[in-house]
């Protein structure tokens, strides 16, 4: 009996000392965390200005900051809101948003007015030149800051972002169908088992209408419903 009480006693102690390094540990560690903080801070307020001109840093820097629980627009000092909203850097992203509106628009003809966010910016850094390209990041960043001006230039969310620039909503339904196409660069009903026809078809129409689908009748009396901006982007 007398051992088994000493080896209950010297389990708590065991337990008591493990929550009590623990604490420690977390304890040490917040304040490492704040440290780096306050030492990455330092370093924006130092090297805004490369930051706003260089996209490779930028997106580094941005990229640990996520990685760290920092929000890279909001510090506790308004370093990072300071270097990111600059009037330079402002002008930055309006450049890179009329350049993939100019993209968008001028292959909307061929696309219907839907295309990958990754073709919409290998055309944008064709446009601006080797030495001055973007990081599709900062693409992705220019093209959501249109949301103020409406739903002329939207972003599909997605396992593969599609940039849609066509003033209208898409419903569930109509992503759905969308992001099926992706891989194969069409869709068919057959796709769609839980679906009946009449939804099906109500929602495969309205793209069809917009121009986004493109209808292939089959020898063997199925219809496909290609997507040119799907085929564009698997090409």
């Amino acid at each position: 009996m007398k051992a088994l009480m000493e080896q209950k006693r010297m389990k708590e102690l065991y337990k008591k000392k493990g929550s009590e390094m623990e604490g420690e540990f977390k304890k040490n560690l917040k304040s490492q965390l704040q440290q780096f903080h306050q030492s990455l801070e330092s370093f924006i307020t130092n090297n805004r200005a490369e930051i706003n001109k260089n996209p490779n840093l930028r997106q580094e820097f941005y990229d640990l900051c996520r990685e760290i629980g920092l929000d890279p627009l909001i510090s506790s000092k308004g370093a990072c809101s300071d270097a990111r909203e600059s009037d330079e850097n402002t002008q930055y992203y309006n450049d890179i948003a009329v350049q993939a509106t100019t993209v968008c628009l001028g292959l909307k003809n061929r696309t219907g007015g839907l295309l990958s966010i990754e073709d919409c910016w290998k055309w944008v850094n064709k446009l601006r030149g080797q030495r001055h390209s973007v990081p599709l990041s900062d693409l992705y960043r220019a093209i959501d800051n249109l949301k103020v001006l409406g739903n002329g230039m939207t972003i599909i969310e997605g396992e593969s972002k599609m940039i849609l620039s066509v003033p209208m909503e898409l419903n569930l339904d109509q992503r759905g169908i969308i992001e099926a196409a992706k891989g194969t660069g069409f869709v068919s009903y057959d796709m769609f088992h839980q679906w009946n026809k009449t939804r099906f078809d109500k929602a495969v129409e309205s793209l069809i209408s917009e121009g986004m689908v493109w209808v292939d009748a089959l020898p063997n009396g199925k219809i496909q419903y290609w997507f040119p901006a799907q085929s564009l982007m698997s090409s």
